[in-house]
């Protein structure tokens, strides 16, 4: 049994099979033409999603979006992962992602809801400029640390930039990247 939930029998939980999203593709309306589709297995939310879209390309996830399963929080506190590796191994709840233009996106979740399928909008794409990378917001969770980012990237690469390039893009939507020494940290108007 699990800590967050006595109902639940480990074993059971963690070999349930994964789910097949083909119907809600094969259903989807012929006029919302969709740009690329991630199936999140192995690889987690950093390795999967590049390989459905163009190297010019990044993928901004923001973890405020929903809510993380209490089993991949278990699963990061007994296995004593970082969040990096957590989303590198991982879906944390995000089975499948389906890129879109942003003037379908309520067209494609009016649909999804219609099927009785929990979906919504966990993030955009962005043109990459030569220090961009993708990158994966982790509000309300641990602080980024500068030298750790720097450590899971490319040698090189401007992370103050890029945090910087984050705070202005969030700004704008009730969400402030605070920096606190090294450490930068998500805080929303309610924080």
């Amino acid at each position: 049994k699990f800590d967050f939930n006595n109902d639940k029998n480990i074993a059971e939980t963690l070999l349930k099979p994964t789910y097949i999203y083909t119907d809600l593709i094969k259903k989807k309306p012929k006029n919302l033409k969709l740009h690329g589709i991630s199936h999140i297995t192995g690889g987690g939310l950093i390795e999967n999603p590049k390989r459905s879209y163009g190297k010019d390309l990044s993928l901004i996830i923001d973890c405020s979006t929903y809510k993380i399963d209490p089993l991949f929080m278990w699963i990061k506190e007994k296995a004593n992962l970082d969040w990096y590796e957590l989303f590198k191994t991982f879906n944390c709840g995000i089975g499948l992602l389906v890129y879109v233009d942003k003037k379908n996106s309520s067209k494609l979740l009016d649909h999804l809801k219609y099927l009785n399928f929990n979906s919504w909008i966990v993030g955009k794409m962005k043109k990459k400029d030569k220090n961009l990378v993708e990158a994966l917001l982790f509000a309300a969770s641990e602080p980024l640390d500068v030298s750790t980012i720097k450590s899971k990237l490319k040698t090189g690469t401007d992370v103050l930039k890029i945090l910087y390039e984050l705070q202005k893009d969030y700004s704008d939507r009730g969400v402030n990247l605070v920096q606190l020494a090294d450490k930068w940290s998500f805080r929303t108007a309610d924080d």
